[in-house]
């Protein structure tokens, strides 16, 4: 759906911390799978397509991020991933990076990719 400035996603609120939440967006006329991660106050957005293969990160539902909550995780490969910038710090795309996606935080708590 389209918000004021761009493509509204969820609340910031929908997404617990150290967690993400993908999505299907319409863009340019075509379907794009991407995710947003929350770390407190701050979300970042990314395609949902590891730099090794294009696969999507999340083979299990909702699952981004590894088990302790601190690295963005490619379930297929093991690729792990840091939160702020989608850059690979283990796995088989090690120096990689995943696609970011302009993310806007609402002061009213919505996330929007601009």
């Amino acid at each position: 759906m389209q918000g004021s400035d761009g493509i509204a996603l969820c609340r910031l609120e929908d997404i617990p911390d150290r967690a993400g939440r993908g999505f299907t967006v319409q863009r340019d006329g075509r379907s794009h799978d991407v995710f947003v991660v929350r770390n407190g106050a701050a979300a970042h957005a990314y395609h949902n397509a590891c730099p090794h293969k294009g696969l999507n990160l999340d083979w299990r539902k909702e699952q981004f991020m590894d088990a302790e909550g601190e690295y963005i995780h490619c379930s297929n490969h093991d690729a792990l991933f840091r939160i702020k910038d989608g850059f690979c710090i283990a796995g088989p795309c090690r120096g990689a990076r995943l696609r970011p996606l302009p993310v806007v935080v609402r002061p009213d708590g919505g996330i929007e990719i601009a």
